[in-house]
């Protein structure tokens, strides 16, 4: 007879140390919860300390940072566009001379964006401080128009337009046309009259050729501030800063709320090498964990906002229809950390770019499939958007003939789909839009 023999079970169990516990949880945080920790931290434990030299304290409101060390304060709910623009113009480090014509510049440019002031009053405005002279303040103005949004400091509609369309990619089909267009035409008559077919014969352009270029200029905006002065209690920090330098994106960490740590050699070393001081050894080792799990943080954030800009380059060349599908496997597979990683370091986390500042998950989508590939599902909502804002108004496309045009450019999506996209956006049914 055999014995049954008890059956052991056999598991194995990760126990989380509170180390782990605080590296996962510094992951997650956005950067204000992270600020109050490290400044807890500070009151708590005598072993840390702040490096002189990086003492900030920043306050942002719609991507605004206060850098505070340079004058730009955006500390209450009332920030404004010149705000907007001020911070802005203080990352182009242009001289004291030129930032004061840049600081005359700005306080003239109205709530919509556009430049009310003469050159001869800007050079008034800044007299004696800065004898300008008109070249120097042409000079200033051709970097203030470089600034977000695109089309501001525009001394007329026509330049407003001009500012848009020369900040997108030089690839982009009708673009040349568009320029010309906006040059020579009175574009209020024109859209009024819908003298296309004029347009084909002066500039000697095919129909593809006319369209492309009709719905560029459509896409752009008259009014390129008029939303910026909206108020909003909204309080937003990016962790990343996307800089365009050149043909390059550089990405950089946003340090700036954020007090630098060390440890106080003074304290340590007074503990010695002897035993005793139980507590206070226990306080150092929590601090030189908190200032490692800080730097690891960084690192992983660093490297997964680089590997979304990789990723996403066409975005940020092109615009929103040349968003590629991404998820967190994706980018986990090229840093080489687990998914969970990624979804944590993503969680409430801001990226401030050229194209304006999007929240992390901004950049995640599922995928459609389309002739040439994967396409993803932000892009197809933005070629939804383009094709209703390209539309005849008084025949709007419908639901099924947007699937077609959408066919046509090879990509496959069901009708279903689309009225959910539509939907999603905010944009009316055909029947809705018509006359509108």
């Amino acid at each position: 007879m055999l014995r049954t023999l008890p059956q052991t079970r056999l598991s194995q169990r990760l126990t989380m140390t509170p180390q782990m516990q605080l590296a996962i949880r510094l992951l997650t945080e956005p950067i204000m919860e992270l600020q109050a920790r490290i400044n807890e931290a500070l009151n708590e434990n005598v072993f840390l300390e702040i490096h002189e030299s990086a003492e900030w304290t920043v306050t942002e409101r719609m991507g605004l940072p206060n850098m505070s060390s340079n004058g730009v304060e955006l500390t209450t709910d009332d920030a404004t566009l010149s705000d907007y623009l001020l911070w802005q113009l203080q990352l182009e480090n242009l001289g004291a001379s030129n930032t004061v014509i840049g600081h005359a510049i700005i306080d003239s440019i109205d709530e919509n964006g556009y430049l009310t002031a003469d050159f001869e009053t800007i050079r008034d405005t800044v007299a004696p401080e800065v004898m300008a002279s008109v070249d120097g303040i042409e000079t200033v103005l051709r970097l203030v128009q470089q600034l977000e949004p695109a089309g501001v400091g525009a001394r007329s509609l026509e330049e407003c337009l001009l500012l848009q369309l020369t900040q997108l990619d030089p690839g982009i089909p009708g673009l040349e046309l568009a320029c010309s267009i906006v040059k020579k035409e009175k574009l209020v008559e024109l859209f009024v009259s819908q003298e296309f077919n004029r347009l084909k014969q002066e500039f000697g352009a095919s129909d593809e050729d006319l369209h492309n270029a009709i719905a560029l200029v459509r896409n752009c905006d008259p009014y390129p501030c008029g939303s910026i002065n909206a108020p909003t209690t909204e309080t937003v920090i990016p962790d990343v800063f996307v800089r365009q330098i050149g043909n390059n994106l550089i990405v950089e960490i946003n340090h700036s709320p954020l007090p630098q740590l060390k440890i106080n050699e003074t304290y340590a070393n007074a503990l010695g090498n002897e035993g005793g001081y139980a507590e206070y050894r226990a306080q150092l080792n929590q601090a030189r964990w908190l200032i490692q799990s800080l730097k690891k943080r960084n690192e992983t954030l660093h490297e997964v906002a680089l590997t979304i800009v990789e990723q996403q380059k066409e975005f940020f060349e092109r615009g929103e229809e040349y968003m590629r599908p991404m998820v967190h496997r994706d980018v986990a597979q090229v840093i080489e950390k687990h998914e969970s990683t990624v979804s944590r370091v993503t969680a409430n986390k801001y990226m401030h770019t050229p194209r304006g500042t999007f929240e992390f998950r901004y950049f995640f989508s599922s995928h459609l499939n389309s002739d040439s590939g994967r396409k993803s599902s932000k892009a197809v909502r933005a070629k939804i958007r383009q094709f209703v804002n390209d539309e005849n108004l008084r025949k709007p496309l419908s639901d099924n003939q947007i699937k077609h045009l959408l066919s046509d450019a090879g990509i496959r999506v069901a009708r279903r789909t689309i009225a959910k996209y539509r939907e999603e956006m905010g944009i009316p049914s055909s029947t809705k839009r018509k006359g509108n």
